[in-house]
């Protein structure tokens, strides 16, 4: 399968199920067709349409963020009979490549568009951080 390049594209959920890694981590596995890339700002129709395989892992440290992107995707919540609501099935999703290097190799890492989007900290946040700033470092070895 060759390497899509980074960028954002626009998918269709076409198949999903159940499985377990290697590690015996539970995951949902969705397949998506990818139909579109984003060229600067116009939408370019890719041929052929390459599918991806994209992981939600449901260990207990990841169910969280799991949850909360399964259920932009319109995940009915079954893990016995997991569905997906036809209009964002018909609809789709706008998905981030991005390349990640491991082990001499270059892969793709697939994320959501919404994970891209950071939620900037309340202004009374960034006023204690400010200050936390300014405290002395009391560890042994930091001046």
């Amino acid at each position: 399968m060759p390497l899509l390049n980074e960028g954002v594209y626009h998918g269709t959920i076409t198949g999903w199920h159940l499985s377990t890694s290697t590690k015996g981590n539970v995951y949902l596995e969705t397949e998506v067709r990818l139909s579109l890339i984003l060229q600067g700002a116009d939408w370019r129709s890719l041929q052929p349409q390459p599918r991806r395989r994209m992981r939600f892992f449901l260990t207990e440290k990841a169910f969280g963020r799991s949850r909360r992107l399964l259920v932009i995707l319109g995940f009915n919540g079954s893990f016995r009979d997991p569905q997906f609501d036809q209009a964002t099935l018909q609809k789709g999703a706008t998905w981030i490549c991005k390349h990640k290097f491991e082990n001499n190799k270059t892969f793709e890492e697939w994320h959501l568009e919404t994970e891209e989007e950071p939620t900037p900290p309340a202004d009374d946040v960034i006023d204690q951080l400010d200050q936390l700033w300014k405290q002395p470092d009391d560890r042994k070895g930091n001046s």
